[in-house]
């Protein structure tokens, strides 16, 4: 009697053993983490202008934005005998300290930065600048330095400073598209910062689209 109800439960109407047939499910797509990013404030960089930036950054490339405490701007990167700093060596040691390659971080000083530029034929090595990012890698620094004697326009100035130098860390070039482009060269002159808008090409968009951001 056990061995004919153990059967039945097996079988189907016609009495015929049934086959139970395998569930097949939908493969899982896994998402890649969105980037974060970090900005680390160095000392006398005003908090309200902190706060500004976090703000127009979660705007316009929809990531988060963390907001590390502040700290005294690195020492190694001055340049001896004034109150100059080496943008470059600022990069390195930002990456170095978060050391998270798939975030970004960004730096913002009230010193004033620099980089070697060659201008027709001649090469500077102490070039001042606006801000620096490392292509395609974690770290910007971007200074108000030069940016704070046009007063009202200050703010929005060093704002699209901040959105062109992360848009470097996402493998954006300088663009010569369109002269409305957030990607234009500065070319050492405040000009490009008059024209330019918060807003990138079409060819610019593109590009970023590809690392996962959706301007």
């Amino acid at each position: 009697l056990l061995f004919v109800v153990l059967f039945s439960a097996c079988s189907d109407d016609n009495g015929q053993p049934q086959v139970q047939k395998k569930q097949t499910q939908a493969p899982k797509v896994i998402s890649k983490p969105s980037p974060i990013i970090y900005v680390q404030p160095f000392t006398y960089f005003p908090k309200e202008r902190v706060e500004l930036i976090k703000r127009e950054l979660k705007k316009f490339y929809k990531l988060d934005v963390v907001v590390l405490p502040v700290k005294d701007i690195y020492a190694s990167a001055r340049l001896e005998g004034t109150d100059r700093y080496a943008a470059s060596i600022i990069l390195d040691l930002l990456q170095k300290d978060l050391n998270k390659p798939k975030d970004k971080i960004l730096g913002l000083t009230s010193y004033d930065i620099y980089d070697p530029k060659e201008v027709d034929g001649v090469e500077y090595p102490y070039w001042g600048i606006f801000g620096l990012g490392m292509m395609d890698a974690m770290p910007c620094v971007v200074s108000d330095f030069r940016l704070i004697k046009f007063k009202n326009k200050t703010n929005d100035f060093v704002v699209n400073v901040v959105l062109h130098e992360i848009g470097h860390t996402f493998n954006l070039d300088h663009c010569d598209k369109d002269e409305r482009c957030l990607m234009n060269d500065a070319k050492g002159t405040i000009e490009t910062l008059y024209k330019e808008q918060k807003w990138l090409c079409p060819a610019c968009v593109k590009k970023i689209q590809k690392k996962g951001i959706n301007i």
